[in-house]
């Protein structure tokens, strides 16, 4: 963490992909509760997404079916990283890709009229490049090995979430 950084200014490097903000979270095990309270919020604003459409019950299943999707992208890219050969310690897994989840928190906008799509696609594709960088830097993998994993992961995911 940079001398003096704030919460909120990790959060706008995480959502700007830095790469070395995603080596500093890895790193810290003091992170651990941040990348914590961070895939909770998004499942929050997930949530809040599906309100306008679900009411209670959307807000419970979309943050419930993020959850998912997360944990099983986390665990794709990390079991993915062993059956490659690359050392892969979960805890710094964790923390890097639950600050690269601040992209994600588009979902809670996905339902304004005629902008809910751009959202969408602005939130995942920032969320996968932010995942890339977090992965590749965390577990310190090549872009094509990072790209591979990520994108395995997020087809597992997408898999989930039209399942759930």
């Amino acid at each position: 963490m940079y001398a003096n950084e704030s919460e909120g200014s990790r959060l706008v490097r995480a959502a700007s992909c830095e790469p070395t903000l995603f080596a500093e979270v890895a790193a810290d095990g003091g992170a651990t509760r941040g990348a914590l309270v961070i895939v909770f919020g998004v499942a929050l604003a997930a949530g809040i997404g599906h309100l306008p459409g679900g009411g209670l019950s959307g807000l419970l299943v979309g943050g419930a079916r993020w959850l998912v999707a997360w944990a099983l992208w986390l665990l794709t890219i990390h079991l993915g990283a062993l059956a490659l050969g690359h050392p892969s310690e979960l805890g710094r897994l964790f923390r890097a890709l639950g600050y690269a989840s601040v992209p994600f928190a588009l979902a809670a906008l996905e339902w304004i009229p005629l902008l809910g799509a751009l959202i969408w696609l602005a939130k995942w594709g920032i969320g996968f490049l932010a995942f890339m960088t977090g992965a590749r830097e965390a577990l310190e993998l090549e872009h094509s090995s990072a790209a591979l994993l990520c994108g395995v992961g997020l087809a597992l995911a997408a898999l989930a979430l039209s399942l759930l």
